[in-house]
């Protein structure tokens, strides 16, 4: 119930998110976000072959899922072979 809450947030290469309850986080329930295409120790690497399968997201303020924002000019590149799979959001906001 905190404004700038976000559930989960993936940046790098290969991740796997399984079975996970987010409830009423101010933002995002799980974010694929663009990444920087020069990446710089302080930066955002690009998503890549992450799978987000059988995970559960209530009353998100936010979207559900979040893919590819967070652009920019300096984040520029788009998650590449995402997967999502048997996931399941609940909202009373249609």
């Amino acid at each position: 119930d905190r404004p700038d809450s976000g559930g989960i947030r993936v940046h790098g290469s290969d991740h796997r998110v399984f079975n996970n309850y987010i409830e009423r986080t101010g933002r995002f329930g799980i974010a694929l976000p663009c990444g920087q295409s020069k990446f710089v120790p302080t930066g955002h690497e690009p998503t890549v072959n992450a799978v987000v399968a059988h995970n559960t997201l209530v009353e998100t303020a936010g979207p559900a899922f979040q893919i590819g924002a967070d652009g920019g000019t300096l984040r520029n590149t788009p998650p590449k072979g995402a997967q999502l799979l048997n996931n399941v959001a609940v909202s009373s906001k249609g």
